[in-house]
């Protein structure tokens, strides 16, 4: 039990639930590119298609870390995703992949110059 400011013990006090994170698509694309892990993705997917397993193979990442990343780039549009039979399938969705990889490089150009903080 929890005392309350008067000294007396109350019920115990309740917490308001967590509330979800927001899908990433409410965020810029260049906002996913911020991560480390989620431009290798991008960087190896350039070379064409691969399945998760390959991915977290080249990358050196567990497959949870991994999947955890390639949901966020699936969601924000930037990859795209096929199952067969047992295997899924990633791929880079290109223009949207450009636009997001040159909007990171200016935001970064305009951090260096310091016009943003």
């Amino acid at each position: 039990m929890i005392a309350e400011p008067d000294g007396t013990e109350g019920i115990p006090r309740t917490y308001a639930p967590v509330r979800p994170a927001p899908p990433y698509t409410t965020f810029l694309p260049v906002h996913v590119l911020q991560h480390q892990t989620r431009r290798e993705v991008l960087i190896l997917l350039r070379d064409g298609e691969h399945t998760a397993g390959q991915i977290s193979e080249k990358l050196r990442r567990g497959r949870p870390t991994l999947s955890h990343h390639l949901s966020i780039l699936c969601e924000a549009g930037l990859v795209k995703c096929r199952s067969q039979a047992a295997f899924r399938y990633y791929r880079i969705e290109p223009k949207s992949a450009l636009a997001a990889w040159d909007a990171y490089l200016s935001q970064a150009e305009r951090k260096e110059s310091g016009e943003i903080v």
